[in-house]
Formats: structure tokens, sequence, C-alpha cells
């Protein structure tokens, strides 16, 4: 997993569950291996540590006209369990507008003794990128002698003109990790800066021209959660000051591009010809999202302007930005209208409407008007006027859009002007389904379906997996899930329907040892526990959707089920319910589900209603079920 903050990147481990997991790179939760769309890794220098790193940075940003002049100065020493070469790099990221004027780094021993990084320590490096921005180029200061007990500091500079005057630093530390002494200083005439999301402790003084952040012993904590309230500077200078200025600007950049290739146009006859609008929609969507690759490399200003969409169908490949407006181009050929619309991909912040920036955003989307269509799928992403279609995804077309889009401001970008509008939330697309149906003798059947992003996932995995490797895939989760278990006569079933991807397990299953008298805990909240903490920070994001749990199994004969084991608790954010019953003497049924309807948890009143939900769920898996047996003469 990639993690960000104040130009700082990480790399960290962990493992996978049933719970609410989401990565930065992929905005896409499950319990399997996770798969990039558009990202933003960085957006001042990247400093590679590892986990409970303690750092001091200082950072000064002048700006003057069009130009920025970034000064940085920081010290990196490993935590106390850490192996220093993990915290042995300085990575300073080099763009089209941020030209290195100096840069030097010190590699200091135990004893204090500092020696300057060699000059065959210094390396140049391209990262590759996964987002709005592409990939990007690094210069590298290494310590390869690192000793436990030192640490590495650094100083540079940089300069250059952004194409958009102003930028984001990413503050909050990657969990794990302290920033002992923070402080960012930013001045100009004309200057405008917002602190963003949730503020860990910084502190703000005026300065000459400007204004000065500071903050010590900045920590996030070791969270189950995701946090949806990353804290964030964005400074801005210049006339652009609303969000209709933003989209103009954005307009200005894509008006350049050359459209409307006989290529193009030739391509979206051969997939749509003769269909109607529905049925062109996911033709042209299928099209671009699985025909076309994602390849992130940087390419145009910054990485905000995309190739032309002659030049990306020619090559059959595209990061984000390329394939939304080679989409839209087809579609355009197709009859239907679509405009371009910025977006956040992920669950670590939000777009903050009080500061209007194009660097709030790290991914793009086609807004598709709805009166080009006739009847969408009900999983469709629908706002207002607009259906949402991300040419990144693999597969869904024009009825399914990724979780980590949903809920997230986007930037409609209109032929003069724009608008900020909602993304639209579908917790329906979004399912995991665990049947088990068993007799007397140990055996049974079992279906675990999959709808929407993990569906999308497991597909993707599935594709590039030999047959015996995929048995040992479904075995692997169905013990995860079940227990120890033996499965037979197992099959994927995949579902080539229109609208959220969908995949089955189907198989039969034994138990070797005894047969489970109850379904299995299968969480989809975090525990109550979890929530407890006086100092839980809001917001976090949501795991959307449902989790649903059927389970048949014997009993002793001559009993029922009890229905004091029946459980129903509603709230703000959703649903979570228990209802049992013996279709026979000697059998239970027992229907669970966990239903999540929002995708943020921001208030005490969304936090309340998540808090009772988990407490609910929590009850209903700890609770063995009440049984009424009769008795001989009784």
């Amino acid at each position: 997993m990639v993690a960000a903050f104040g130009g700082v990147v990480r790399i960290a481990g962990g493992r996978a569950d049933l719970r609410n997991r989401s990565d930065a790179t992929t905005g896409e939760t499950s319990v399997l291996v996770l798969s990039a769309l558009c990202v933003v890794v960085g957006f001042l220098s990247l400093v590679a540590i590892g986990r409970a790193a303690e750092i001091e940075r200082e950072i000064s940003i002048k700006v003057s006209g069009s130009e920025r002049v970034e000064r940085v100065r920081t010290t990196i020493r490993p935590g106390v369990d850490e192996d220093p070469m993990d915290a042995s790099s300085v990575v300073i990221l080099l763009d089209y507008d941020r030209e290195l004027v100096e840069a030097a780094g010190w590699c200091v021993a135990p004893n204090g003794k500092r020696q300057k990084v060699k000059r065959r320590d210094r390396d140049v490096v391209d990262w590759p990128g996964e987002s709005l921005y592409d990939s990007a180029t690094f210069l590298v200061l290494s310590c390869p002698e690192a000793q436990a007990g030192g640490h590495i500091e650094a100083t540079w500079e940089v300069k250059g003109s952004p194409v958009f005057p102003g930028g984001r630093l990413a503050l909050s530390p990657s969990t794990g990790d302290v920033l002992k002494h923070l402080s960012v200083s930013l001045e100009g005439a004309d200057l405008r800066w917002h602190l963003s999301g949730t503020n860990l402790g910084m502190t703000e003084t005026a300065i000459p021209g400007g204004v000065r952040f500071e903050g010590r012993d900045l920590e996030v904590e070791d969270d189950v959660l995701e946090l949806a309230g990353a804290m964030d500077l964005f400074y801005a200078w210049g006339p652009t000051t609303s969000w209709e200025g933003v989209a103009d600007w954005y307009r200005g950049l894509l008006n350049g591009l050359p459209r409307a290739a006989p290529s193009v146009q030739a391509a979206a006859r051969q997939a749509a010809s003769d269909l109607a609008p529905d049925a062109a929609l996911e033709a042209i969507a299928n099209l671009v999202q699985r025909d076309v690759r994602y390849v992130a490399v940087q390419i145009g200003v910054g990485g905000w302007l995309p190739s032309t969409p002659e030049e990306v169908w020619e090559r059959r490949w595209g990061d984000c930005k390329d394939k939304t407006m080679l989409l839209i181009d087809l579609l355009k050929a197709a009859g239907i209208e679509a405009r371009p619309a910025l977006a956040l991909l992920g669950g670590d912040r939000r777009v903050d409407p009080a500061f209007p920036t194009p660097f709030q955003f790290n991914h793009l989307v086609a807004a598709v008007r709805l009166d080009s269509l006739e009847s969408p799928p009900d999983t469709a992403p629908i706002v207002g006027d607009w259906l949402i279609l991300d040419g990144t995804q693999r597969r869904g077309g024009g009825g399914w859009l990724n979780p980590s889009v949903q809920g997230q401001k986007l930037l409609l970008v209109g032929e003069k002007g724009g608008e900020l509008i909602d993304a639209p939330l579908t917790p329906q697309a979004e399912k995991l389904r665990i049947d088990v149906i068993l007799a007397e003798d140990r055996r049974g059947s079992l279906i675990l379906e999959f709808v929407g992003s993990r569906a999308s996932l497991l597909i993707e995995e599935l594709e590039v997996t030999p047959a015996n490797m995929a048995v040992d895939i479904a075995r692997r989760m169905a013990n995860q899930i079940l227990g120890p278990v033996v499965l037979e006569n197992l099959e994927w079933r995949r579902s080539l329907l229109p609208g959220a991807p969908n995949v089955k397990l189907v198989a039969q299953l034994s138990y070797p040892d005894s047969l489970p008298l109850a379904p299995p805990e299968v969480r989809w909240l975090p525990e109550p526990r979890e929530l407890e903490r006086e100092d839980f920070t809001l917001p976090i994001a949501t795991r959307l959707g449902t989790l649903d749990v059927h389970w048949s199994g014997p009993l002793e004969p001559g009993c029922v089920t009890d229905t004091r084991n029946d459980a129903s608790t509603q709230s703000i954010v959703g649903e979570v319910r228990q209802q049992t019953s013996s279709p026979e003497p000697g059998r239970v049924d027992v229907n669970r589900r966990t239903e999540i309807d929002i995708r943020w948890v921001d208030d005490d009143e969304t936090f309340d209603g998540l808090r009772e939900l988990s407490l609910a769920e929590h009850r209903i898996l700890r609770r063995q079920l009440r049984l009424l047996c009769s008795t001989e003469g009784g």
C-alpha cells in the first residue's frame, strides 16, 4: 500500500479481512489482491520510510508572479524496533514545473559523525505513476551503510511555474509514524490557503507576506477504520477563486486537444452500429474498459493534459484522462452526450468545497447525459441528469461505479463553467452472500457470491490464475469464512449480464470433524471496542453494501429454534438483522443481514448509528442459538 503525507510516501503492509480495507492506490475494498486505478502519490517531495519513523521537516514555499520556489529541510530517524535501512533514503520529486536548484544529504552515525551523501549514492529514478498526474521522476539520496541509532538529513530547493498556480501539501503522517516537528511557511502576494480535513494539532501564525503552520508530535492512531479526514494544506494564487473558474481552466487545457478523429469515429460505428442508446453505451464502455489498457506515463502538461483520443485508440493504452476523453469521443460519435468530470478516488480524504483548486482531485471520469439514454440498469450510478462512467474500471460498463468514487464530490466540466456534484451511492451493487445448506452427515452445499468491487477484483485475479490455483483460491476463501472444510465439485461462475460485476463459487462441502450448530462469525462492521475511543477522529469511510448469510442445518431430533434468536436494528447508517426458523422439527434456518447505505460517517448522529449497528452485529455473532426441545413424557 502507498500512503502519502506532506510529500512523504511510505510502503506499508497489512493483512486482508472481511471488514473495511480500502487501499488508496486502488480505491477498491476487498479480501483479495488490490489493483491500481488512478491515485496521487505525492505533490511536494517523497521520503521512503519504514514503520514508526520519527520525522522533522521544515517547508518554505514562496510565490512571485507565476513562479514558485520551494525549500525543504528534513530529518528522518528510524523507530526503536525499525531496521535502519527502512529509513535510509530521501526521495525528491522532480517534474516539468520542479527544476532542481540544489540538493544535499548527510548520513549521520549514532555518535553524531556526519558524512555527506556521495555522488554514487545520488540516483535519478522513474516512479511508475497511478494517478491523474501520471508517473514522475525522483532524485534519491541514500545512506547505504545506515546504522541503528543513526539518521539521515537532507535539504533541497526546487523552482518552477505550475500549470495551475497552486498546490497541495498532504500533512498527515502515515499510521505509526510520528512527526516530531513540522513547520510550513507560505509567502507571496495574492496567496490563499486552506487547512482541510482533521487538524492533528497544527497552529496557524501570520508572518510578513504570508502564514506559518507548525505542529509537534503529530500522529495518526493505528485505526482499523478508514480515516476520511486526512490533513491537507491547499494553497493557490492568481485570479481563479471559484469552482466555475477551475472548470474553465481545465476546459481551456482540453480545448487544445484534437478531437473527432476519423479512426475514433470508425471505432464507434463498429462497436455500436445499429444499437439502441443503452446498448451502445454498454458496448463502448466495455470497449474502453477492457480493450484499452490502463497505463500511466508522464505525458503532457504536468500530467493534466490527456493524449489525443486518436493516439490512445491507436496504441490501445492510456491513463484515466486518456481513457475518459477517448470514451467521451466514442460516445459522441454514437450520438450520446458526455462530459469530463474531475473526481477524487479513495477514502482517505474528501473534496472540501470551501477551497476551489484542481489539486483536490486525482482522477477523471465521464458524466453521460441521461436524456441520451432510455432505461439504464437499476444499479446504474445516476445523480441528477447524469450517469457517471469510469473508463479505468475493467468491467461494469454503465451499470456500476467503483465505491471508491461514490459519495465524493465531482467537478463537472461543462461547455461553459462547471459545477460540483455528488457522485451517486449505489450500495445495492456491493454485496457478499454466503449460503450454506448442511445435512446430518456433515455434508452439504456452499455458495459464495461476490457483487461489485470484490467481484471485480476476484474476476481479475481468476483471469490470470491457472485452473488448479483457482481451486486453491476457493479453498482458502472457504476456510477463511467457514473454518476447516473440504470442498468438492467446485466451480466459479461469472455473470456476463450488464451491471455490477458478479462471480459465484459453487461447491459441495463437508466438515471433517463435528458439525457446527450455528453460522460462521463473519463481520461486515468494526467491532464495538474499535469505536469506543474517546478521541475517535471523524470523518471515516464506511464499507458500502450488504452482507447476507443464509445457514440451514440439522438440530437434535425434536428441537426447533426459539423466536428470541430474532433481532433487528435500524439506524441512519443502515440495518442489522437476524431471522431464524425451523421449517421442520430437527432443522434450523438462519438468515443474517448487515446493510450499510452511507459512504461517510462524519458527525455524532452517523457515528452513533454506526456504533449501534456494530453492537447489534456483535451481539448476534456472539450469542448462541436458543432452541426449544421436546422431552419424552413432557
